[in-house]
């Protein structure tokens, strides 16, 4: 079974998973790092975890401006999105779907 990769750090142990809010499609998985600096409502640290998340080996070098700059758009479209509540995802071989809801609402915005 594959790992849920975090959409912020990219680091293969995303646990929960944010819904954006109506009107907008998508979700984003996050880590308990990037879940911490959302549910803080810390934009530069989670800005700080994207723009530390490493180019995928698979992109030409000289792409890397390009990829990180798409990065850093992609975490201010999240916040300016509108984030739902984070849903806590069950841990990998333990099931399909949610374990529970988590009750915090997923940052201010």
């Amino acid at each position: 079974m594959s790992m849920r990769r975090c959409d912020f750090c990219s680091i293969p142990r995303a646990r929960w998973r944010y819904r954006l809010a109506a009107g907008e499609r998508g979700e984003r998985l996050a880590c308990e790092r990037c879940h911490a600096a959302i549910q803080a409502d810390d934009r530069e640290l989670l800005l700080g975890r994207v723009m530390g998340a490493p180019v995928p080996r698979t992109l030409d070098e000289r792409y890397a401006p390009v990829w990180r700059d798409r990065a850093r758009k992609l975490a201010v479209e999240f916040w300016d999105a509108g984030i739902g509540d984070a849903t806590v995802l069950e841990r990998e071989g333990g099931g399909a779907g949610l374990a529970h809801e988590h009750h915090a609402a997923g940052g201010a915005g």
